[in-house]
This record gives structure tokens, sequence and C-alpha cells, in this order.
């Protein structure tokens, strides 16, 4: 009796830093860092992981501060991240449009994406290495024009992961099943939009892209270019 109370209580003391250990895992740190801690500092450990930012989603640095900006990492902005943020907001200010095309006869039209009047697919194609054995192809207009939020940072399944990064092309083997995604974090702000932390989805397995930089767009300006798919006419 007393040896299954003993148990008991070790199973018991033993799941907090095992909790603590797997919420560190899952949100990109060590396992057994964490669980060392949990086990010497119950519940200190577990404070100081939650205020801490999430690792398994990666940002570039210079929006780090977009989350302090907006309170989401429960700190206090500060000065080098602010800075960092003003830069990238008060730089340069990317425009984006769409054009129909079609992708194969008998399809919907799809919504070719244009940045700076540069082909974004092409200037992947040609930045990236990683997508050279790919054909991608841009998403049907229905499936990002309003009222879909898709480019407004909610992605519709299945173009879109856990990290809300919403697939901008894909690319579809012979039977025409998407088999890999260029997908990006979206977040809307106030006054713009920004895209950033792009990365390649192939069977489930996710690689970053650093060849496209984070691009911010004036929001107005981006509405109203997605507003006018609901305009565009196509003509095969």
């Amino acid at each position: 009796m007393l040896l299954d109370f003993a148990l008991m209580g070790v199973l018991f003391l033993l799941s907090i830093p095992l909790i603590c250990g797997y919420f560190a895992y899952t949100h990109g740190r060590s396992f057994w860092l964490w669980f060392c801690l949990g086990l010497f500092l119950p519940g200190i450990a577990h404070l100081i992981l939650v205020c801490l930012p999430d690792k398994s989603n990666p940002i570039e640095k210079e929006l780090e501060n977009i989350r302090i900006e907006n309170s989401l990492l429960g700190t206090r902005p500060q000065s080098g991240a602010e800075k960092r943020f003003r830069k990238l907001i008060n730089g340069k200010k990317h425009t984006i449009r769409f054009s129909g095309c079609i992708v194969r006869e008998g399809e919907a039209a799809a919504a070719q994406i244009w940045i700076d009047e540069r082909s974004l697919l092409e200037q992947f194609m040609t930045s990236e290495k990683l997508l050279k054995n790919y054909r991608f192809e841009p998403l049907p207009i229905d499936l990002i024009m309003p009222p879909s939020n898709h480019l407004l940072g909610e992605p519709v399944a299945p173009y879109q992961n856990y990290y809300k990064r919403s697939a901008i092309f894909v690319h579809r083997n012979g039977a025409g099943v998407a088999t890999a995604q260029i997908r990006v974090k979206i977040e809307p702000q106030v006054e713009h939009i920004i895209w950033h932390d792009f990365v390649l989805e192939h069977m489930g397995v996710e690689r970053p892209l650093r060849g496209i930089k984070a691009l911010v767009f004036n929001r107005l300006q981006y509405i109203e270019a997605l507003d006018y798919l609901a305009d565009l006419e196509i003509r095969a």
C-alpha cells in the first residue's frame, strides 16, 4: 500500500517537469533543459516559458517587434525592437496586383501575383534553388478573392498549416493533386499588410525560403487589389 502511494507521488511530481518539457519542445526549445528546470523550479519554470516567444514559428529578426508592438509576447517593447519595426514600416512600401491566367483548359482562372510590377513566382524561381525541380502555379481566383480572407491572415484549408501560413503557389502532380506549396505568414496591421516567413512545404515538411525578404504593403492599396479580383474578366 505504501509503495503504491509512493509510486503515485513520484509519478505526480514527474508529471510537472514532463509537462514543462513537452510545452518547451512544442515551442521550439530544449525538452531536457526545461524538464530539469521544471523539476527544480516547478511553477516558476512554467511561468517563464509562457512569457517567452514561440521559437517553433521562426520569423525574421526585423519582425519580432511586430508581436511585441501588439503586446502578443506580454513584454514591454525595447528600443532596439522599436527601431527595427519603425525602419521596416517607414521603409519601402511594395505594391501588389493580380492578373488572371488560365493554367489548364477547362479549369477555373488563377490569380497571378505581381509585386512592384514583377511576377512574384518568377522572383521565387530565380532566387530559390530549392524550387528548381518544381512547376508552381497560382491559386484559383475564387479562393482568394473577397469575401475570402485567405490573403488577410485567415488561410483556407487545405492551403494552410498549423502556423496559419497561407499558400500562394502550388505544385501539382500529373493527377492534378497539390503535392507542394509555397506559403507565407500574412500579418494584417492597421495601416499595413506584412508578408514574411516564406516556406516551401512538400509532403508535410517545410523548408525556409530566404530569397524573398519581408514585404510591407499599404493596406488600402492591398485591399483595392483584392477587390479588383471580384471584377476581373478572364479571356482564355
